[in-house]
């Protein structure tokens, strides 16, 4: 006949030996993890400030270089930067004029040569007739940007044109 158990209590089974190894072993191969991310994160961590100290000589190395050996270069630069903007200042002072000019220049009146030097503006100019020489005129000493004191001279040419110089003072 068939052996019936009627106990309500679990009963215990045996597994044998593997199951009581089998805890040790799980916390032996999570320590080896834990301690082998620690040792990585260390060792990259010792890499990192070792690395950072190496910069931080050779900024050293490099402001110790350019205070001893390159400070007139430092300094030229400072001179030729000085330099730039007051050739900047000269050339936007030239293109301004040149802008006044290209306002006032009458019709038939053509610029044949032009120079800034400074406080002054000279301009070679060829018209032609007289009468657009006169309105020329007129019109640099009416301007508002050059100065109504001004010089010329005047030739005519073997193709009936008239050239003439004229002397600009800037206001």
């Amino acid at each position: 006949m068939a052996n019936i158990n009627l106990t309500s209590s679990p009963q215990a089974q045996d597994f044998g030996a593997i199951s009581y190894l089998k805890t040790p072993i799980l916390m032996i191969i999570a320590l080896a993890i834990v301690g082998g991310a620690y040792f990585w994160i260390n060792l990259k961590t010792n890499e990192l400030v070792a690395k950072t100290e190496q910069d931080k000589q050779a900024v050293v190395v490099e402001q110790k270089n350019i205070k001893s050996n390159n400070s007139k270069i430092v300094f030229d630069f400072q001179d030729r930067l000085i330099l730039s903007k007051g050739f900047l200042e000269k050339k936007r002072q030239d293109l301004d004029s040149l802008g006044e000019l290209e306002k006032i220049v009458v019709k038939g009146v053509y610029l044949t040569k032009y120079s800034y030097s400074g406080n002054s503006v000279s301009v070679s100019c060829v018209a032609d007739n007289f009468d657009n020489v006169a309105k020329q005129i007129l019109n640099f000493k009416s301007s508002d940007y050059f100065s109504p004191d001004i010089s010329t001279t005047s030739t005519e040419s073997k193709d009936e044109k008239i050239n003439f110089g004229v002397e600009l003072k800037i206001k």
